[in-house]
């Protein structure tokens, strides 16, 4: 929690985020990654495509593919 908010520039913003990851290595030095997350607070401070500080969350999507060399 922020309650001063100093780190996240809002008084009382509460945040919270969940984080779910699939992981695939068909080879020693490759991996493949699915990673969905979930980003939530008590105020409207994430955006959508057209406005800012529109929502109380935000879900992401990622794909990552990992090469050791």
């Amino acid at each position: 929690m922020d309650e001063d908010g100093a780190r996240l520039g809002f008084l009382g913003q509460k945040t919270w985020e969940a984080t779910a990851t699939l992981s695939c290595r068909p080879l020693e030095e490759l991996e493949f990654r699915l990673e969905y997350r979930h980003d939530d607070s008590n105020r409207l401070v994430f955006s959508d495509h057209h406005t800012v500080g529109h929502n109380h969350g935000l879900n992401t999507l990622s794909l990552e593919v990992l090469f050791r060399f």
